[in-house]
């Protein structure tokens, strides 16, 4: 029914369960409207749900015929609860902007224990290990099966450091020890009556031996399980030292959410399962593609390397080379470089090569060094410089020599290494380039260290080439020759030319060059 002050208003019904309301004239109007709602009886107590119109704000006053009562109502911002004459339950609550309300009450002899019982929960635990730490990011989704929880209760371990609790309507959460766990309590400003999600974060240091993960649970639920995913940090390896109450699963069995962050996944259908990991700090794999180039000439010898790196598992910060003793840095190039230092190491120098970031992925470094050369001609150990602490490389040589110097290479004093043709070098993208007078006099390539190559290096003899052209002029009383010589000079240079000429006509001999 619907009734104004000057009974201005009709409420019929229009259809199943809907109605008009019709007010009569201008102006501002108070109406009451009488509704029926029936009233639901169940074990957890009774309960009515009410349609209301909605408005900016709601609020309610119930009066139920009974004592000592706990009275839930849903959704609401603030209630109070008195009691009334006759031995009736009062209750005056803000619903806020709603178009339905639900109101669920029992006896408050009978609610000794609400988080007894009165949920399912379901895990989703995610385990980062890496960087010093174990992160935990643990999600309880709460199935309330009957009444309602003012509280959730939930237990880690004693040594994790918890950075945050989140859920709807947390009023506040503490923890107090529990043996060697700890106990969260999270209080919420009214009581969750369908579902509620519970989220928690904490970190522990890395243990040096082997350590317990997603040992969190809920506390006082009829029925608990879940899934955990551990993922190890890049340079982390993980090894699954004892599983008790846990199975394993595959990636297309675990929900989008923890799917994403890779890793390895794990069903378990008990709060008392185990699941125990060993960390260790993953070596980086590091693979070289060498480019190297020896530089020959009459008084200096040069060797270069291009080293394209590709790093994995771990960053790192530094690189080391083996440099052939004698040799003095001229260059180092790369990016990120803060500064590169060498030092004496046995018979060698080492070359190390400092970053200003921890580098993974791909890095490439340019090394140049240089030494005099003492010895015009003989054997030659190629000077290679050598990437210290590869996990594979694999390399490509080119020795470029003047066309003075005539260089050898004996097949036997080849070591790890073979050679290799200039279309082999331009195929793996290595197009050494010789300076002019210059030319690729060989190269080689290899797959794995210690490479030794040896080479007979020879001064070829001067080769020399001239063209002729003789022109004769006839005077009457003279006869006048002219001889051009052009000379090609080919190998090593010349400062003195010989040239036969007649005896009778030395003494007039003239020479323009």
């Amino acid at each position: 029914s619907a009734r104004s002050e000057n009974d201005a208003v009709l409420l019929r019904g229009i259809g199943q369960g809907e109605y008009e309301l019709l007010v009569r004239g201008k102006g501002k109007h108070r109406i009451k409207l009488g509704l029926v709602a029936g009233v639901k009886s169940a074990a957890e107590g009774r309960s009515f749900t009410v349609q209301c119109p909605a408005v900016g704000v709601s609020n309610l006053e119930l009066v139920i015929p009974e004592k000592d009562l706990n009275v839930q109502i849903a959704p609401q911002r603030t209630s109070e609860l008195r009691s009334e004459a006759g031995g009736a339950t009062g209750v005056r609550a803000v619903l806020g902007a709603t178009n339905q309300f639900a109101v669920s009450w029992q006896p408050k002899s009978g609610d000794l224990d609400k988080a007894a019982g009165l949920a399912n929960v379901t895990d989703a635990i995610a385990v980062d290990v890496g960087d010093g730490i174990v992160h935990t990011h643990a999600v309880f989704d709460y199935q309330i099966l009957r009444g309602a929880l003012g509280e959730l209760i939930v237990e880690a371990p004693a040594d994790q450091r918890l950075l945050d609790v989140q859920v709807p309507g947390l009023r506040d959460w503490q923890t107090e020890a529990a043996g060697e766990r700890q106990r969260v309590q999270v209080r919420l400003h009214a009581p969750a009556t369908e579902a509620i999600r519970l989220e928690l974060r904490a970190e522990t240091p890395i243990a040096e031996g082997p350590f317990r993960v997603g040992a969190v649970n809920a506390v006082g639920v009829a029925r608990e399980s879940g899934i955990i995913a551990i993922r190890g940090g890049e340079d982390v390896g993980l090894e699954f030292v004892e599983r008790e109450s846990i199975t394993r699963i595959d990636a297309a069995d675990v929900p989008a959410p923890l799917r994403a962050s890779g890793g390895t996944f794990f069903k378990f259908f008990t709060p008392e399962h185990k699941l125990v990991v060993a960390a260790s700090q993953l070596k980086p794999r590091i693979v070289v593609a060498s480019r190297l180039s020896i530089l020959l000439d009459k008084a200096r010898l040069t060797t270069r390397g291009e080293f394209q790196h590709r790093i994995s598992r771990s960053g790192i910060f530094s690189l080391a080379y083996r440099l052939p003793a004698g040799f003095q840095v001229d260059e180092v190039r790369t990016d990120s470089m803060e500064r590169f230092e060498v030092s004496p190491d046995g018979d060698g120098q080492t070359l190390t090569v400092y970053f200003s970031k921890k580098v993974l992925g791909e890095l490439t470094v340019r090394v140049s060094a240089s030494q005099a050369r003492d010895k015009p001609s003989g054997e030659l150990p190629l000077p290679l410089i050598e990437p210290l602490n590869a996990t594979r490389e694999e390399g490509l040589v080119a020795v470029i020599a003047p066309e003075s110097l005539e260089v050898k290479t004996e097949a036997g004093r080849l070591r790890s290494a073979r050679a290799a043709t200039p279309a082999e070098l331009e195929a793996n993208g290595f197009q050494p380039r010789p300076p002019e007078g210059a030319t690729l006099a060989a190269a080689f390539a290899f797959v794995a260290r210690p490479v030794n190559i040896v080479q007979t290096i020879a001064e070829r003899p001067r080769r020399m080439f001239a063209a002729v052209a003789t022109a004769v002029n006839v005077k009457e009383d003279v006869m006048q020759v002219v001889t051009t010589l052009r000379y090609q000079i080919q190998f090593a240079g010349a400062d003195a030319f010989r040239i036969a000429v007649p005896a009778d006509i030395s003494d007039r001999l003239q020479i323009d060059g």
